[in-house]
């Protein structure tokens, strides 16, 4: 079963949109991890919350690398 997930800019415009198998991410929180992991792939900046989940993190950084593999 796939999950759609996206972020809308200030228009209502989506500008990043994934469908995902959260049971094929190896992960304690798959959702946590795909998001971030979409995010270090589009190039945006990690925020700056604190309270960021740790799958979160992990999915941006591995996200940010692929992003580096593909240029």
């Amino acid at each position: 079963m796939k999950t759609q997930f996206g972020k809308m800019d200030a228009s209502g415009k989506v500008t990043i949109a994934h469908s995902v198998d959260l049971n094929k991410i190896k992960s304690p929180d798959p959702l946590a991890y795909a998001y971030g992991y979409s995010q270090g792939q589009s190039g945006e900046k990690l925020p700056k919350s604190k309270d960021l989940a740790s799958e979160f993190i992990r999915g941006w950084k591995d996200g940010k690398k692929k992003l580096k593999e593909l240029v």
